[in-house]
């Protein structure tokens, strides 16, 4: 029951909020009101689109670009299939038998209903703007002064396992979906095949090693199929068939830019609320590694979150539940070093110097971007002999006397 969920939603609100969280963004993809099956919004064109009138007043843009393997049949945005449709959909079921009526609302995104020729697929896209988040989000996602975090529910509903990732994007072959966490590709543009498109990216496609499905936390680069996506954690498991509903929750640190993502295997054909319990219960599975340090686009201007599909006529993409949450701000804490001087930074010539207002001894360990460490040491000199590490980002962890101080430095 929608209504009954959505009341239980402001009450996890509550809890969540006592733990410091602010909601930037949430979209239950709800009506004003109900009246049935028919209440839909579909995109408004076939090629490109709009969908309107949600609750919160936001507008979502649509590309659709048909990539047929025959002739070249018309194609577009599918308006109308059962109770999945492009765009904001809600299945209803009415009263009976003592049963109340109940509603179940979410957003697709679909191939055209093009049925000659059969094989027609299409990359399909939905964009939000990030300018919805307001100004408690910085686009550039490394200049935010707390941990953002992404959660989400989705399903894609095709019974069958879904394309391994090493070919999932490929235009007119591949078969995958997700939702892109933030990206500098604006709307109606192709985040597929268009080489200036970075990001961040939630994407399920199929394992590389068994015969089941994996949700991946990855970014990319020059597009999703004409550059690499490059993962940077996994949950695999996620059962091949019409039921693969997943929830998502994901976490981004700016202060060291580390990524983290859990995933709740629901086996359902519904899109359920990440910070929802429901009967039975099913456990969050952390992605591995449960942590990760990533740089390579957290500097970069974003201007979207979008919805990703790789699809064909006969599946589509659905979600809901979309929300973007900040955490306490992380620039000032208590077990912070006190007077803490690092320098110079970019390091040039091989010395890092570090020093505090304390004379205590210091651990050092600086760590990749992947998150493997390449140095540790004692500062005993007042510096750090770096000239080992070849040029780049790296993250510093200093400790000092029970504290732990942690900073980016690039080595050049």
């Amino acid at each position: 029951m929608k209504r009954k969920l959505l009341l239980l939603a402001a009450m996890a609100f509550v809890s969540v909020s006592s733990f410091g969280q602010t909601t930037l963004f949430e979209e239950f993809f709800d009506p004003a009101t109900f009246i049935g099956a028919t209440e839909l919004t579909h995109f408004s064109g076939e090629t490109d689109g709009t969908v309107t009138g949600f609750a919160s007043g936001r507008t979502i843009t649509g590309l659709f670009t048909v990539l047929p393997t025959a002739s070249t049949p018309s194609g577009g945005w599918t308006k109308t299939h059962a109770t999945i449709a492009s765009g904001r959909s809600v299945n209803y079921t009415a009263a009976s038998g003592g049963n109340p009526e109940s509603y179940n609302t979410f957003f697709s995104i679909m191939g055209s209903s093009q049925t000659t020729p059969t094989t027609l697929r299409g990359t399909s896209t939905a964009s939000i703007s990030l300018s919805n988040l307001g100004t408690g989000f910085n686009p550039i996602l490394t200049n935010n002064n707390a941990v953002i975090t992404w959660s989400f529910g989705f399903r894609i509903n095709r019974s069958t396992k879904l394309t391994n990732l090493a070919t999932a994007f490929t235009p007119g072959a591949g078969h995958c979906g997700g939702v892109i966490l933030a990206t500098n590709m604006a709307n109606n543009s192709s985040i597929s095949t268009d080489t200036n498109a970075n990001g961040y990216a939630v994407i399920m496609a199929g394992d590389d090693v068994d015969a089941t499905n994996s949700v991946y936390l990855g970014y990319f680069t020059g597009g999703l199929s004409t550059g690499t996506f490059t993962v940077l954690s996994k949950v695999s498991g996620v059962v091949a068939s019409s039921s693969n509903g997943v929830s998502v929750i994901v976490d981004y640190n700016p202060v060291d830019d580390t990524w983290s993502m859990k995933v709740r295997k629901e086996g359902t054909t519904a899109q359920r609320d990440p910070y929802l319990e429901y009967t039975p219960v099913v456990p969050f599975t952390n992605a591995t590694p449960a942590t990760v340090i990533n740089t390579t686009h957290t500097s970069i201007t974003n201007v979207n979150m979008m919805m990703y599909y790789n699809c064909n006529a006969g599946n589509a993409f659905l979600l809901d539940n979309l929300r973007v949450k900040k955490g306490v701000p992380l620039s000032v804490t208590k077990n912070e070093i006190e007077g803490l001087k690092i320098y110079p930074n970019p390091v040039k010539e091989g010395k890092l110097f570090i020093s505090s207002n304390s004379a205590e001894s210091k651990s050092v360990a600086i760590y990749d971007i992947l998150g493997k460490q390449v140095l540790a040491e004692e500062v005993t000199a007042g510096y750090v002999n770096v000239s080992a590490l070849i040029k780049g980002v790296y993250v510093l962890k200093i400790t000092e006397a029970g504290k732990t101080s942690t900073r980016k430095i690039v080595i050049e």
